[in-house]
Protein backbone atom coordinates (compact mmCIF):
# COMPACT_ATOMS: atom_id res chain seq x y z
CA UNK A 1 0.00 0.00 0.00
CA UNK A 2 2.58 2.49 0.60
CA UNK A 3 4.42 1.82 -2.28
CA UNK A 4 0.97 2.64 -4.28
CA UNK A 5 0.53 5.67 -2.35
CA UNK A 6 3.96 6.94 -3.46
CA UNK A 7 3.73 6.05 -7.01
CA UNK A 8 0.67 7.85 -7.13
CA UNK A 9 2.41 10.74 -5.01
CA UNK A 10 5.17 10.44 -7.95
CA UNK A 11 3.04 10.54 -10.69
CA UNK A 12 0.95 13.83 -9.71
CA UNK A 13 4.20 15.64 -8.81
CA UNK A 14 5.13 15.08 -12.88
CA UNK A 15 2.10 15.56 -13.95
CA UNK A 16 2.06 19.06 -12.01
CA UNK A 17 5.50 19.81 -13.16
CA UNK A 18 5.08 19.24 -16.81
CA UNK A 19 2.50 21.91 -16.35
CA UNK A 20 4.80 24.85 -15.77
CA UNK A 21 5.72 27.49 -17.79
CA UNK A 22 8.76 27.56 -19.53
CA UNK A 23 11.21 30.49 -18.90
CA UNK A 24 11.99 31.92 -22.53
CA UNK A 25 14.15 35.32 -22.05
CA UNK A 26 15.30 34.62 -18.44
CA UNK A 27 18.41 35.16 -16.93
CA UNK A 28 19.70 32.82 -14.44
CA UNK A 29 22.46 31.59 -11.65
CA UNK A 30 23.21 28.42 -10.60
CA UNK A 31 25.66 26.23 -8.29
CA UNK A 32 25.90 22.56 -7.16
CA UNK A 33 28.60 19.13 -7.07
CA UNK A 34 29.63 16.98 -9.12
CA UNK A 35 31.17 13.46 -9.80
CA UNK A 36 33.86 13.23 -12.36
CA UNK A 37 35.48 9.71 -13.60
CA UNK A 38 38.35 10.04 -15.71
CA UNK A 39 39.12 8.15 -19.04
CA UNK A 40 42.83 8.55 -19.17
CA UNK A 41 43.64 5.51 -17.18
CA UNK A 42 46.97 4.22 -17.69
CA UNK A 43 48.46 7.63 -19.25
CA UNK A 44 50.82 7.45 -18.70
CA UNK A 45 52.03 4.02 -18.75
CA UNK A 46 50.70 1.58 -15.66
CA UNK A 47 48.72 4.53 -13.33
CA UNK A 48 45.39 3.81 -12.06
CA UNK A 49 43.65 7.05 -11.34
CA UNK A 50 40.92 7.54 -9.01
CA UNK A 51 37.42 9.31 -9.33
CA UNK A 52 37.17 12.82 -8.20
CA UNK A 53 34.29 15.30 -6.91
CA UNK A 54 33.65 18.87 -7.45
CA UNK A 55 32.01 22.49 -7.60
CA UNK A 56 30.15 23.65 -10.41
CA UNK A 57 28.69 27.55 -10.78
CA UNK A 58 26.76 28.53 -13.53
CA UNK A 59 25.42 31.52 -15.18
CA UNK A 60 22.92 31.32 -18.29
CA UNK A 61 20.29 33.07 -20.25
CA UNK A 62 17.27 31.15 -21.54
CA UNK A 63 17.29 33.04 -24.79
CA UNK A 64 14.31 31.26 -26.39
CA UNK A 65 12.00 28.18 -25.01
CA UNK A 66 13.98 25.70 -26.86
CA UNK A 67 17.33 27.37 -26.62
CA UNK A 68 19.60 28.77 -23.81
CA UNK A 69 23.46 29.49 -23.54
CA UNK A 70 25.31 29.29 -20.78
CA UNK A 71 29.07 29.56 -19.10
CA UNK A 72 30.18 27.39 -16.37
CA UNK A 73 33.28 27.41 -14.06
CA UNK A 74 33.85 24.15 -12.50
CA UNK A 75 36.71 23.35 -9.84
CA UNK A 76 37.36 19.57 -9.40
CA UNK A 77 38.96 17.85 -6.60
CA UNK A 78 42.50 15.84 -7.03
CA UNK A 79 42.12 12.40 -9.09
CA UNK A 80 44.38 10.30 -7.20
CA UNK A 81 47.16 8.44 -9.32
CA UNK A 82 48.57 5.49 -8.04
CA UNK A 83 51.20 2.63 -9.76
CA UNK A 84 54.16 3.79 -11.83
CA UNK A 85 54.08 7.10 -10.80
CA UNK A 86 52.06 8.55 -7.68
CA UNK A 87 50.69 11.99 -7.32
CA UNK A 88 47.50 13.79 -8.15
CA UNK A 89 45.67 16.05 -10.42
CA UNK A 90 43.64 18.83 -10.06
CA UNK A 91 41.41 21.15 -12.65
CA UNK A 92 39.30 23.42 -13.23
CA UNK A 93 37.50 24.40 -16.37
CA UNK A 94 35.82 27.27 -17.74
CA UNK A 95 33.32 27.11 -20.45
CA UNK A 96 30.77 28.61 -22.63
CA UNK A 97 27.94 26.69 -23.95
CA UNK A 98 24.42 26.11 -25.85
CA UNK A 99 21.45 24.19 -24.81
CA UNK A 100 18.69 22.79 -27.02
CA UNK A 101 15.74 22.24 -25.02
CA UNK A 102 13.25 19.83 -27.64
CA UNK A 103 10.41 19.98 -25.47
CA UNK A 104 8.12 22.09 -23.43
CA UNK A 105 6.80 22.20 -19.81
CA UNK A 106 8.37 21.80 -16.58
CA UNK A 107 10.61 18.38 -17.09
CA UNK A 108 13.14 19.49 -19.81
CA UNK A 109 15.38 17.21 -21.41
CA UNK A 110 18.30 19.29 -23.17
CA UNK A 111 21.43 18.45 -24.85
CA UNK A 112 24.45 20.58 -25.05
CA UNK A 113 27.94 21.37 -26.91
CA UNK A 114 30.30 24.19 -25.96
CA UNK A 115 34.18 24.95 -25.56
CA UNK A 116 36.43 25.81 -22.97
CA UNK A 117 39.71 26.15 -21.24
CA UNK A 118 40.90 23.04 -19.01
CA UNK A 119 43.69 23.83 -16.29
CA UNK A 120 45.51 20.52 -14.88
CA UNK A 121 47.69 20.90 -12.07
CA UNK A 122 49.87 17.52 -11.42
CA UNK A 123 51.54 17.27 -8.18
CA UNK A 124 54.59 16.29 -9.83
CA UNK A 125 54.86 15.64 -13.78
CA UNK A 126 52.93 12.76 -15.63
CA UNK A 127 54.42 11.14 -18.33
CA UNK A 128 54.87 13.75 -21.19
CA UNK A 129 52.53 16.56 -19.30
CA UNK A 130 54.02 19.33 -17.68
CA UNK A 131 53.05 19.64 -14.02
CA UNK A 132 50.55 22.45 -15.35
CA UNK A 133 48.87 22.58 -18.41
CA UNK A 134 45.90 24.28 -19.75
CA UNK A 135 44.49 23.50 -23.31
CA UNK A 136 40.61 24.11 -25.12
CA UNK A 137 38.33 21.30 -25.02
CA UNK A 138 35.14 20.43 -26.54
CA UNK A 139 32.34 19.16 -23.68
CA UNK A 140 29.37 17.48 -24.97
CA UNK A 141 26.25 16.56 -22.89
CA UNK A 142 22.85 16.62 -22.14
CA UNK A 143 20.46 16.42 -18.48
CA UNK A 144 17.29 17.23 -17.64
CA UNK A 145 15.91 20.71 -16.08
CA UNK A 146 12.85 19.70 -13.56
CA UNK A 147 10.70 22.74 -12.16
CA UNK A 148 10.37 23.32 -8.56
CA UNK A 149 8.58 26.85 -8.78
CA UNK A 150 7.85 29.38 -10.66
CA UNK A 151 11.95 30.51 -10.55
CA UNK A 152 13.78 27.69 -9.19
CA UNK A 153 15.10 24.64 -11.21
CA UNK A 154 16.74 21.28 -10.41
CA UNK A 155 19.17 20.08 -13.03
CA UNK A 156 20.63 16.65 -13.51
CA UNK A 157 23.16 17.08 -16.02
CA UNK A 158 26.25 15.41 -17.68
CA UNK A 159 29.39 15.96 -19.68
CA UNK A 160 31.95 14.72 -21.56
CA UNK A 161 35.01 16.77 -21.91
CA UNK A 162 37.26 16.49 -25.35
CA UNK A 163 40.62 18.45 -24.65
CA UNK A 164 42.54 19.29 -27.50
CA UNK A 165 46.62 19.52 -27.83
CA UNK A 166 48.67 18.29 -25.32
CA UNK A 167 45.38 17.25 -23.37
CA UNK A 168 43.97 15.15 -26.11
CA UNK A 169 44.34 11.95 -23.68
CA UNK A 170 42.74 13.74 -21.00
CA UNK A 171 39.12 12.59 -21.21
CA UNK A 172 37.17 13.08 -18.65
CA UNK A 173 33.19 12.51 -17.58
CA UNK A 174 31.30 14.98 -15.46
CA UNK A 175 27.68 14.16 -13.84
CA UNK A 176 25.97 16.67 -11.33
CA UNK A 177 23.15 18.47 -10.04
CA UNK A 178 22.74 22.09 -9.01
CA UNK A 179 20.03 24.31 -8.55
CA UNK A 180 19.03 27.54 -10.42
CA UNK A 181 17.54 30.71 -9.72
CA UNK A 182 15.79 32.59 -12.72
CA UNK A 183 15.26 36.42 -12.52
Amino acid sequence: MKNTTLLIAILWAMIALAALPVWAGDLYVGAGASVATESFDGKPHGTDIDHTNGWDFLLGYRATEHFGIEGQFQTLQAFDVDGSVDGSVENWSGSLSAKVYPFEGGIQPFLSVGFGLIDLRSSQRLGQFAEDTKDWATAIGGGIDFALGDRLTLELAGRYWLPQDELRSFEYWVAGANLQWRF
